[in-house]
This record gives structure tokens, sequence and C-alpha cells, in this order.
């Protein structure tokens, strides 16, 4: 069951705020300036006046000794501060109760390049070392850089984010992180489920957070492989799609069975019925065009969640707006959805938030069977034919029992997932 959720996006610095806005059709897609090349911009979804203090709780204080002292000999990327404000919100969210010293909850985070940040202010120090020191070989100045660096090396690990996670809330359960790059959020919870399943922990927590509004590389990388619009729109599956756009998000979701959720009276948003993760094995940025093992993902979900496909009222794809994308995503929807179900992103408002991306798709699925209500695709106006899917503009109630959220990567994972009413 899904029992606390916490939630940062473009549209919403809490749950609540995104769920209103996702369905008033708010678009949180700015053009920002280009950190790295003078008097350039381009276009981004940012969380914006963001500040972890708005986000300290008498019960739930980040209790963490060295943070302060920490930030003074490192860079700490805005990313760990997004992460845990997400967690406690999740952890308030869920009303639980529980020792700092003495407890199993566990959490799972994902990452798709964790600290990306802290190593591009530290290959600019490294550079500019260079350029003020001439008279050092590169040896000894890329030695000096890593003796004032050393702790910013740190903070570009993954383990760092979980472990000020754990430190900063006292959580002693099973901890991991993961990289499957965009489906790293829902492996993460994958793998946070089924600690729960095996009975390592009674309570799992799994996030995922992206900062960048800091750095542009990726936006540039993402530019070299045609991906990246170069304006302010996402279109998912129309004819004009040119490209996807990158958007913040640090999300959280606390799961736990049933029994033990009904025993502490916590609220219950949703179930999740069961997932599955495949692997295409095709390339390292290309997932595999003809969409066996994205099938295989939503086929085997489906299977192991005894839902018939065609109980599946709404799907929630990895959309991005990039013509293979949106084929795949089509495709197999096709081939395990025929009945035709409702299909909504929310990208053209939040824009793709990476590792995040998959997470805040679960939350979506599950507000949508909250409230009974498909939320809307806002820019989509003209469906590619090859493409055609049952998108809507604007909310739309309908009987939502069962929804199909997915993630694909680069590197080629899938991932489904089958989101429930609570039974």
């Amino acid at each position: 069951m899904i029992t606390g959720i916490g939630a940062l996006n473009a549209i919403g610095n809490n749950t609540e705020e995104y769920w209103k806005n996702l369905l008033a059709g708010k678009v949180g897609i700015k053009q920002i300036d280009d950190p790295f090349v003078e008097g350039s911009k381009y276009y981004l979804a940012p969380i914006e006046d963001f500040d972890l203090n708005n986000y300290q709780d008498e019960k739930y204080y980040f209790r963490l000794r060295n943070l302060k002292s920490a930030r003074q000999k490192c860079y700490i990327g805005r990313e760990v501060d997004m992460q845990l404000a997400s967690i406690g919100m999740a952890l308030k969210d869920g009303g639980i109760d529980y020792d700092r010293q003495f407890n199993k909850i566990g959490i799972v985070l994902g990452f798709e390049t964790c600290g990306f940040v802290a190593t591009e202010r530290g290959y600019l120090d490294l550079v500019s070392q260079a350029r003020n020191l001439p008279d050092l070989s590169d040896k000894e100045v890329i030695m000096r850089f890593f003796q004032d660096h050393m702790l910013s090396y740190m903070n570009s690990c993954s383990f760092s984010n979980v472990y000020y996670a754990t430190a900063a809330f006292g959580l002693h359960g099973p901890s991991a992180s993961v990289n499957t790059a965009s489906a790293s959020g829902m492996v993460a919870l994958h793998q946070a489920i089924s600690s729960v399943q095996m009975g390592h922990s009674d309570v799992m927590l799994a996030g995922a957070s992206e900062d960048l509004i800091d750095s542009s590389l990726r936006y540039h990388i993402f530019k070299r492989l045609g991906v990246h619009s170069d304006d302010a729109y996402i279109l998912p599956w129309d004819v004009d799609r040119h490209g996807s756009i990158m958007g913040e998000a640090a999300i959280t979701l606390m799961v736990e069975e049933k029994e033990h959720a009904l025993k502490r009276g916590a609220p219950i948003y949703a179930e999740i019925k069961a997932s599955s993760v495949t692997q295409d094995g095709y390339h390292i940025l290309s997932p595999d065009s003809n969409v066996r093992y994205l099938t295989q993902a939503y086929d085997d979900a489906c299977a192991n969640a005894d839902v018939p496909s065609d109980e599946v009222d709404l799907v929630l794809p990895h959309s991005t707006g990039t013509k293979m994308n949106d084929q795949i995503q089509t495709d197999s929807i096709r081939m395990s959805f025929p009945h035709d179900p409702y299909v909504t992103s929310f990208s053209p408002q939040v824009g793709h938030p990476l590792c995040a991306s998959g997470l805040l798709r679960v939350i979506t699925a599950a507000l949508s069977l909250r409230d009974q209500v498909v939320p809307p695709t806002v820019a989509t106006q003209n469906i590619e034919p090859a493409c055609a899917v049952k998108l809507v503009n604007r909310p739309t109630p309908a009987r939502i029992r069962n929804v199909a959220v997915s993630a694909i990567s680069y590197g080629g994972t899938n991932v489904g997932m089958i989101v429930s009413k609570p039974s």
C-alpha cells in the first residue's frame, strides 16, 4: 500500500498543490539562463521558491549533525535538500511513529546522474587551478585539487545521498541506491516493495531527485543527442512534436503491507499490486523498437497482479515527446492493452524529471484512482495517426480501477507496474 507521499516539482511544492495545478493545466516550463554559455538560454521546468527550512517539522526534524559542516567543506547538491524535503513530507503524510535509534524503516533511492552538479563545479575549479598555477605539473594540480575536494568527490557518489537521508531521519532498515537512468525511481520502488514482501522491513521509502537548474551539461548532452526541444512546448504524440524538456522533481513514496497500514491507522492512497523489471540489452542510448521487453514488463505486471489487461482503465507511460519514444509507448500500449484505455502525460506541464519521472507517474496514478479522474495532456492537439492513443485535453471523470505505469531508460531498463484502488 502507498501510505505516504512527498512531492516537489515545477507546478507544486507539495502533493496536493501538484495535483491541483496538474488538473488546472498549469505549465511549469520556463526559459532560463545557461550557466555555462554566456548569453545563451534554454528551456527547463524548474522547482521554484524552494527552501529546505520550510520543510522542517517538530516531529520529523532533520537531525543531521554534520550537514552544516559538510556544506562548509564541500558542495552538497540541491538534489540532497530536495530529497530530504520530500522524505520529510512522506513520513509526515504517512503519520508514522518510530524510534530514531531502533527501527527497520528502510529507503531505496534512484539516480540518473547523482552529484552531477558537484562534479561540474569540481571540474571548473580544476580548470581554474590549472590556469592560476601554471608552474605546477598536471599531476601536482590534480593532487592539490583532490586534497581540497575529496569530500566533494564523495558527494558525487550515490551512497552519500542515501547516507544523508538515513542520518537525517534516523532510518536503520535496508538501504540502497540504484542507477538505471530514467527508470531509477521505479526500480527503487520495485526494490523497496520487495524488501517489504520478503519481511526485511515493515515500512520502506522509495525516492528520486533531480537538481537541474544549476547545471546545463545535461541539457547540452540531450541537445547533442537531438532529443531536447528548442522551444517551450512538449507535445507527446502530436504530429508537431520535436523533443523533450528536462524538469526538476523530488519524490518519495512510503509503502507497507495492508495489515501493517491498517493496524497503525495509516492513510492508504492506493495499492501497488505488482511490478516487473525487464532489460532489452539492445543499445546504451536507444530502446529496442520492437517493444518486446516493455510489453513483457506490462504483461508480467498484469499477470502477477492477477489483473486482466482489459481491466486497466488508464495508462501512464514514459512519454517524453520524442518521435521514437512516442512510437515505442504507443506500440507497447496497443500490444498489452488493445481495448484502448485512457492514456495521459504530464510532461507538457512538468517536463521530463529524468529519474524521478516514474515515481511522479505512480503518484499521479494514485491520485487519479482516489479522485476517479484522468488528468489532461494539455498541449497535444493533433495526434499523429501512427501514435493514436486515447488522450484527453481536460480533466475527465472516469471509472478507474487499475492504472498501468511504465518507465524506460537509457541502458535498456523497462518497468511495468499496476496501481489499483485499495481492495
